[in-house]
Formats: structure tokens, sequence, C-alpha cells
């Protein structure tokens, strides 16, 4: 089960949703082109700017928290990467207590059948953890012989500790999967690549639902 919070005419709503009424959420967002943001405790962040004849336009979003909050140890993915959707539960190359961890965590579900389903819960936290980005502060003021590459300048002429230094903007933003690494004017610009990145890996989760 997921709590679903969003601002309706200003007041902040939030409701109940099934497993299935959030996929549903998910693949109209994704549908929709709506950035989802995956998060390490199983739910997600669904942000959107709805068209306006305004100048101004407002952004939206929606929160949607997993009711029994994800906590990914490395123990417990290991063996959430040992299984797949249809698996025999009696047949899985799994202990019954690592079984019975993950079932009380909330991460995988086992019918009549003895048939495993990963939760959608599990799904979100594990992109999530997948897809942990990283941006880096820019340097700010310092000395041109400072500067990782060689600069020929001798800084600036200005009061307040900033006399013959320069000015270095710059971020970079990169994910522990390997497939980021942006360098950017701007550490603004460096996030809202690695928020790119993190709704990339949540629109190839959404399709594969």
């Amino acid at each position: 089960m997921f709590t679903i919070h969003q601002t309706i005419d200003g007041q902040p709503r939030a409701c109940t949703y099934t497993e299935r009424d959030t996929i549903r959420l998910l693949r109209t967002g994704h549908r929709r082109g709506v950035e989802i943001d995956p998060r390490a405790a199983g739910g997600a962040v669904l942000r959107w700017t709805p068209p306006s004849l305004m100048f101004h336009r407002t952004p939206r979003e929606i929160r949607i928290e997993a009711q029994i909050p994800v906590r990914m140890s490395t123990a417990l993915q290991a063996n959430l990467d040992r299984i797949h959707d249809g698996a025999r539960a009696d047949l899985l190359d799994l202990s019954d207590s690592a079984k019975a961890r993950l079932y009380a965590a909330g991460l995988i579900i086992i019918d009549s059948t003895q048939t495993i389903r990963v939760t959608l819960a599990a799904r979100l936290a594990l992109t999530a953890c997948a897809h942990r980005t990283h941006t880096r502060a820019p340097r700010g003021y310092h000395h041109p012989a400072d500067h990782r590459y060689a600069i020929d300048s001798v800084g600036l002429n200005k009061p307040g500790g900033r006399a013959g230094k320069i000015h270095d903007r710059t971020s970079h933003a990169s994910c522990t999967c390997g497939a980021l690494d942006y360098f950017a004017d701007d550490r603004s610009t460096a996030a809202r690549a690695a928020r790119r990145h993190r709704a990339q890996a949540a629109a190839a989760l959404v399709e594969a639902l």
C-alpha cells in the first residue's frame, strides 16, 4: 500500500493507493511525460509543469510513499537480485530465513501457489539505490595557481578578499551506475542533469512494469 500526497486548490491532500493503483498512476505519468524521481524508501516523486496561458507557470508534484518504508541493506539487495518474477519460492536458491526477511520487509509477495513477485516498493528502492547521483560544489574564489588547469591570469581586482583570485562556478554530476559524467556551467544545471538521469532510470522501470 502507498500514501499519495498532493496539493489540490492550495490544500494538501493524502489518500491511500493499492500497488495496482500506484502502478497505474506511474504509467499515466510516464505516458504524459511527467518526471518520475524514485526514492530509496520505496516511493517516488512525480514532477511536472502544467500548461498555462499565464506568464508564470506553477510546478506541480505528487509524492508517493510506501506505507512500509523500504530499508534496503546490502544483504537484502543481493538476495533481491537473485529473484525474478514468477519464480517458485520452494525452488529458489535462498534460505527460508532470507525469504522470510524479504517478505517481512515488504520486498516480495508469495502467493498461495508459492510464486514470488517483487513488490513495487522494492523495485523503486532498487532503482534509487542503483542511481545515487552526486553534484560537486563549485570551487568559488581561488588563486589561479591553485586551479586544476594552467590559467594565464593574475586574478580579479576586487575587494573583500577576492583580489588576485578567479571565480569558478562550474560543477559536475555523476551517478553510482557510471553512466552519468556531466560537466556543467553551474551546480543547478548539474542538478538538473542528475534529475534527468534518475528520471530516465525510473522511466525504464515503469515501462517494464
